[in-house]
């Protein structure tokens, strides 16, 4: 039996997807690498189709990579939403892909598909990019609340951090900041809260 990366570049190569042998080869510089010629806007439909059908963590990382092109994946919100909620448990890096594919295609109607989704533990640091976005929801009440408990979450605290400083601004976040070093247990948390006090300082210091 074919392995899956096998039958999905056979399912697009069927379809008459250009660039198939480009498939899950990613590109950023094209100073010294030939630009990629997969169709992902073509071959999106096809790629999400097949997402309820994969079980290799690699295969569907490399899919959700590839819908993270705004023309190609934005319209299939619902699909990824699906797949994240599958993968954010599993022991690999998918349920972190699949969130940052979900953190780019959200509008601010889907404000209460990223509380939920921040709120469950046990997608532990899969939701990084989705506490990451939650600034963007900033009108809607739960999210400062969450973001203020989340800063001391071990999986997420740094994109808590983050997202909150952008919600409250500096003044209030470095207060946060000062109280969460004071008080946290967790050395590794207390280390990036430090880290991020010196920053808000020097940026309150211009």
């Amino acid at each position: 039996m074919p392995d899956e990366w096998t039958i999905v570049r056979n399912r697009l190569d069927e379809a008459g997807i250009a660039g198939v042998v480009d498939f899950a080869k990613f590109v950023n510089n094209t100073t010294y690498f030939e630009a990629s010629r997969f169709d992902e806007v073509a071959a999106a439909p096809m790629l999400v189709a097949l997402l309820p059908e994969l079980s290799d963590p690699r295969v569907v990382a490399a899919i959700g990579r590839h819908l993270q092109n705004k023309r190609a994946g934005k319209q299939h919100y619902d699909a990824i939403l699906r797949a994240f909620r599958r993968w954010a448990t599993h022991a690999s890096e998918t349920g972190w892909v699949l969130g940052d594919t979900l953190a780019r295609m959200a509008d601010k109607l889907k404000a209460a598909d990223f509380v939920e989704i921040a709120q469950r533990k046990e997608f532990g640091s899969s939701r990084a990019f989705i506490v990451d976005a939650l600034w963007r929801f900033k009108a809607d009440t739960d999210v400062e609340p969450l973001l203020r408990d989340l800063v001391s979450d071990r999986d997420v605290s740094l994109f808590a951090m983050s997202a909150l400083q952008r919600v409250i601004g500096g003044p209030a976040m470095a207060q946060v900041l000062q109280t969460l070093i004071d008080t946290c247990d967790d050395e590794r948390i207390a280390t990036q809260a430090r880290r991020q006090l010196k920053r808000v300082q020097k940026k309150l210091a211009r």
